[in-house]
């Protein structure tokens, strides 16, 4: 298992969009390539509240959110000896990832991939690139808008639990839960008796340790 932590804070605010979760990656990779992170031996060596990246038989990113907890997987391999990012065994630079993150800024699922690609032959700067480093931005935002981002968030959320509990209905919105999936059309809570710390999430979350099971 291999952890790195970053030295300042990924800007999550409301996901609500494959959008949202292609801009924390992206991030994550330009602070990769910034150096701007510590290679960690042990979770009982995290700084709390700075996001980090667990790399084992699953890669996942955590971030913190004042009462909260988000996750989601990072599809990309990490060099941690050169301090870079890999795909299709290339180094992802800074340009490439700046052309890609424009081309995605305001990523639309709901519209059609033709829209998409007309968005990149409009970028200038993809138009200036080699051939094969066009083919590559290609396949990184193929990548980008497929793959299976796995978000789950867990949540201590005092305010909504009081609101519901006011009606009469209080495990609609229960003190401690798990919000799974992103979008408004398919996510869901589960509730939790107790208030998770990080190392209980990772737990939770990490498929070399025993289950957790409903009760």
């Amino acid at each position: 298992m291999k952890i790195i932590q970053f030295k300042r804070a990924i800007k999550s605010s409301i996901i609500r969009c494959k959008a949202d979760l292609i801009n924390i990656v992206i991030n994550a990779c330009e602070l990769i390539n910034q150096k701007q992170f510590t290679s960690l031996n042990s979770i009982d060596d995290l700084e709390k509240n700075y996001p980090f990246i667990l790399i084992d038989k699953m890669s996942r990113i955590f971030l913190f959110e004042e009462s909260k907890i988000f996750s989601i997987s990072f599809p990309l391999q990490i060099n941690l000896d050169k301090n870079h990012v890999i795909f299709l065994g290339v180094p992802l630079t800074s340009g490439l990832l700046s052309i890609a993150s424009s081309v995605l800024k305001d990523f639309d699922e709901r519209k059609s991939v033709v829209e998409l690609i007309e968005k990149i032959f409009e970028n200038e700067e993809y138009n200036e690139l080699l051939n094969a480093d066009q083919q590559i931005i290609g396949e990184l935002i193929g990548l980008f808008i497929s793959y299976e981002a796995g978000y789950i968030r867990y949540d201590y959320d005092l305010e909504n639990y009081e609101k519901y509990k006011l009606l009469d209905k209080p495990n609609l919105h229960p003190l401690n839960h798990l919000d799974i999936n992103y979008s408004s059309y398919a996510t869901y809570k589960l509730g939790i008796k107790n208030e998770l710390d990080i190392k209980t999430f990772l737990d939770c979350l990490n498929p070399n340790t025993d289950c957790w099971f409903f009760k």
